[in-house]
């Protein structure tokens, strides 16, 4: 399988801000990059929240986090397979 996300349409607008929200789920594997170029120029700070149970210590061992190549409007969620949870994003429009 692969890394699977979603991403919501409704997009919420502050100023020159965009922010977006969805989920992901690292089906057989620990990494997957999100797409957010097509709606926005770059992304400055992502949460991700974990909803697998039992991932509880931390990004890369058994929890996840969000990797913010320099940049980029795209976002990298390094997890352990198998994990599922959802996303917000803020965005520079």
């Amino acid at each position: 399988m692969a890394y699977i996300d979603t991403i919501d349409p409704r997009p919420h607008v502050v100023g020159d801000l965009i922010i977006f929200t969805g989920t992901y789920n690292c089906a057989s594997v620990d990494t997957g990059t999100t797409d957010l170029s097509s709606m926005c120029s770059s992304v400055l700070s992502v949460t991700v929240n974990n909803d697998t149970d039992g991932d509880a210590t931390g990004g890369g061992v058994d929890g996840d986090f969000a990797i913010i190549p320099a940049g980029t409007a795209t976002f990298v969620v390094d997890a352990i397979s198998g994990s599922t949870g959802k996303w917000l994003a803020i965005c520079k429009r």
